[in-house]
């Protein structure tokens, strides 16, 4: 069988037949190179960042290949992809330090990829696929994925796909294909091989593809679908009966001895379990020194923790602070709760509920699937599941002083993951004398001021959950390097008590869209501020931009809007300074409007509006205000609008650093306002 020709052969052919090629004469974008090649026009691109996109609205329309390497996009994302490059056959994305492709194309113009046969991305850091990627290629025929960080392959993911033959997912981390990935596909050749898939996994795929498989060094080759997956209908009747028959027989058996296991599973627990006064427990660990139990007279199913008598120690500051936090029957959902206490000659014996199934550590390094899809941005997420916890405990006048993974817990209800902040041995309650000394807490995970002899205030919770925060979007990784070992978490701490930046890499962060990840890493920088007392608090961090939803954002834009307002000019005149010095920051050129790339959204504001950002908000402010009236006269205008997510994400998208610096501008204002009176 003739191997099909690959993205990278034709890359190659091109390299080595350069001398047979002819420059172009036409607007090559910066960084690119562009060339005829037999009937082939070529652009050739080296050091690519999204920006430099807006160089490709002056292409020809002739393009029939782009080949773009070492690039720094952050998503990729072929909707932003100039619509009238209508004749591209190639598209080859190569060595580009991004971790998401994204999905939402929705808006792609169906003429525009009308003609691509080839697809190639390789060597990103790029980790999954989802359902419907490549379904804006209805003529693709060789999509080439080898050598990125693949660890799962949804359902349909390559549904649609009529024409394609070829398809290479080589050298990734593929665990998971979920059934119906490759469903309805007549594909000659897929490669899977250097993966780490199950042998019944691939037994599935051979089942239901009529396809070459390359499947070396992985752990199927053994599979032989010949024998192990084809039974005859006859076959499968004996094993029906069989079931049957055995299943009737267990049944008859369970009710003759169901009284019988009652009865000794009574005893068993009676003789194994132990009883501290009210409190009864199993004497299996389900962490470090807690176990699973319950209360007398209680329907309830508590950890208790147990701790070691002191004789030295007269107060015992874990109990007394779940004392505090349970005053007024006040509880909180992501606060572990005290319920009660008993004691022995050697422990103390402290009742919590709720039982937790693991800990944020756990969820990561296991890379548990419901845990992971909370850790994001929005409302319910972890992050803020913990913010809300953490405000709870600052309002109650407690200082945990020990944030890490390690101590917050995880609730499994369903399908959804509930984040508890637990552990309070170095505890402290705001107002009464402190018995913390110098270089206290985990390492690694401590605010500098908790190492010193500064005052200690709640603000050292803030920069711990900060780092948590990091370690959460990042999926395991920490601020201020690796956090693995001993001698890793002392260098961290080091830095931290050497004034060192936080090294936050926005390819990194685990977060779909650009201005998440821009959001996500000004909290996170504001957290870790060295300097306590210029953190923000628990309120704060909760009333971030990064939490906000689609209401909030609206009201921040038509208030700010409102104060760009002629009639507004001169009260507002500083906050239209400080905005404006920032405006670099958000678009080049001194001109957003060479960044709104859909001709019908252009025209609606074309001649009526400054260049200069103010000017930009007011334009948000305007479209989110008349949106039911852009609904009911612009059809065109509103279709972009929805299918890109709507007014916040279309403008977010482009301009993914507006809102931050709208924030911090807004901020400064009315701080230096506040102060003058």
């Amino acid at each position: 069988m003739t191997k099909p020709l690959s993205i990278t052969t034709i890359v190659l052919v091109l390299t080595i037949g350069f001398n047979l090629t002819v420059t172009l004469e036409q607007d090559c974008p910066v960084k690119c190179t562009c060339y005829q090649y037999l009937n082939r026009q070529v652009v050739e691109c080296t050091e690519f960042e999204e920006t430099d996109l807006i160089g490709f609205n002056n292409l020809s329309v002739d393009t029939t290949d782009l080949i773009l390497r070492d690039g720094s996009w952050s998503i990729i994302d072929f909707g932003r992809f100039p619509s009238h490059l209508t004749k591209l056959i190639t598209i080859s994305i190569n060595n580009f330090t991004t971790s998401y492709l994204s999905r939402y194309s929705d808006s792609i113009h169906k003429q525009t990829f009308k003609e691509v046969q080839n697809v190639s991305i390789q060597f990103t850091k790029i980790n999954l696929i989802r359902n419907g990627m490549f379904h804006f290629f209805p003529n693709i025929t060789h999509i080439i994925l080898n050598n990125n960080r693949i660890d799962e392959i949804y359902k349909k993911s390559f549904s649609g796909l009529k024409r394609i033959e070829f398809i290479n997912l080589s050298h990734n981390s593929i665990e998971t294909i979920e059934e119906n990935a490759f469903i309805n596909l007549k594909i000659k050749t897929l490669d899977l091989s250097n993966n780490k898939l199950k042998k019944v996994d691939i037994c599935l795929l051979r089942k239901n593809l009529s396809t070459t498989l390359v499947l070396s060094h992985t752990p199927a080759e053994e599979c032989n679908t010949s024998q192990d997956l084809e039974y005859n209908f006859t076959f499968l009747i004996y094993c029906a009966i069989l079931i049957i028959i055995t299943t009737g027989i267990i049944k008859i058996y369970n009710l003759n001895t169901h009284k019988v296991e009652r009865t000794q599973e009574k005893v068993s627990n009676e003789i194994h379990h132990q009883t501290v006064g009210k409190i009864k427990f199993s004497p299996k660990e389900i962490g470090r020194n807690v176990f699973k139990g319950e209360i007398s007279g209680d329907n309830r199913t508590v950890a208790v923790k147990r701790s070691k008598l002191n004789p030295y120690i007269n107060e015992i500051r874990e109990l007394d602070i779940l004392l505090q936090l349970t005053k007024k029957e006040e509880s909180h959902n992501n606060v572990i709760q005290y319920i009660m206490t008993e004691t022995d000659k050697e422990y103390r014996y402290i009742a919590l509920i709720p039982v937790c199934e693991g800990t944020l550590h756990d969820a990561i390094l296991n890379k548990n699937k419901i845990a992971n899809k909370y850790m994001a941005t929005g409302r319910g997420s972890c992050l803020e599941q913990l913010a809300n916890g953490l405000k709870f405990l600052h309002d109650k006048k407690v200082q945990h002083r020990d944030i890490k993974p390690e101590n917050i817990l995880i609730k499994y209800e369903g399908d959804t993951a509930r984040f508890i902040i637990s552990d309070f041995d170095l505890g402290h309650i705001t107002g009464t004398e402190s018995k913390h000394k110098t270089n206290y807490g985990t390492m690694g995970w401590v605010a500098p001021e908790l190492w010193g002899k500064e005052k200690r205030l709640p603000a050292v919770d803030i920069f711990s959950m900060g780092c948590v925060f990091y370690y959460a979007l990042t999926r395991g990784k920490h601020p201020f390097g690796a956090i693995t070992t001993k001698s890793e978490r002392k260098e961290c701490q080091d830095k931290i008590l050497g004034m060192m930046s936080p090294i936050l890499e926005d390819n990194e962060l685990q977060l779909e869209h650009m201005f998440m990840k821009v959001q996500a890493k000004d909290l996170i920088k504001l957290m870790l501020t060295f300097n306590g007392e210029e953190r923000p608090d628990a309120s704060e961090v909760l009333d971030h931009p990064f939490f906000w939803d689609d209401e909030e954002f609206h009201i921040f834009y038509r208030n700010v809007g409102d104060k760009f307002d002629d009639i507004n000019a001169e009260k507002y005149e500083e906050l239209r300074k400080c905005i404006r010095e920032n405006s670099t920051k958000v678009y080049r050129n001194n001109n957003w409007k060479v960044h709104i790339q859909d001709k019908v959204i252009r025209d609606s504001f074309s001649g009526k509006r400054e260049n200069d950002i103010c000017s930009l908000i007011k334009v948000v402010r305007d479209k989110i205000t008349h949106f039911d009236r852009i609904k009911a006269k612009s059809s065109s205008q509103f279709e972009i609008y929805r299918r890109k997510g709507g007014v916040r994400m279309y403008y977010d998208t482009i301009f993914p650093r507006l809102l931050i610096e709208m924030y911090h501008a807004d901020r400064t204002f009315q701080a230096q306002a506040q102060a003058s009176t």
